[in-house]
């Protein structure tokens, strides 16, 4: 039983894992990719670029630190399933694990939250239709609040 437990955790690990939201081969951060993502295929105005640019900035820098933890609670949990350690432990290790992921997903969604409040309503209809995707890709689930009260 405990083996299996253990291989859930490592299939968890890896489907949960995602490297920072740092630089890419293009040498542009997160936030500008993700910037002008949007805008290609938003139109956004120069006005609504910088602020877009500067949420997802702020979102970026705010969970800087707690994907820093994240990779090292990961580093540990796996550490501590090679060594055999008791259930506990790994149970607290993975907690942690949950945990950190929550609050990075919780800056993600607030910072999501207002970029889709500079949208006008044409934009925010494109944007509820799911044209975009999430995380998951094209046609995947958008991120973005499904549409606000009709």
């Amino acid at each position: 039983m405990r083996h299996a437990a253990i291989l859930i955790l490592f299939a968890t690990g890896i489907l949960v894992a995602q490297p920072p939201m740092r630089r890419g081969h293009d040498d542009r951060t997160w936030a500008q990719r993700r910037t002008e993502f949007l805008s290609n295929r938003l139109t956004l105005s120069d006005s609504q670029k910088q602020q877009v640019l500067t949420l997802y900035t702020t979102a970026d820098q705010n969970s800087e630190s707690l994907e820093n933890k994240l990779s090292q609670a990961r580093r540990s949990l796996r550490e501590a399933t090679r060594r055999n350690a008791p259930d506990t432990e790994i149970d607290q290790l993975a907690t942690t694990v949950g945990f950190l992921v929550g609050q990075i997903e919780a800056i993600q969604a607030k910072s999501d939250t207002a970029v889709y409040n500079t949208l006008s309503a044409e934009q925010r209809q494109k944007m509820d239709r799911g044209y975009f995707g999430g995380r998951g890709g094209p046609g995947g689930s958008s991120r973005f609040p499904a549409q606000r009260a009709q």
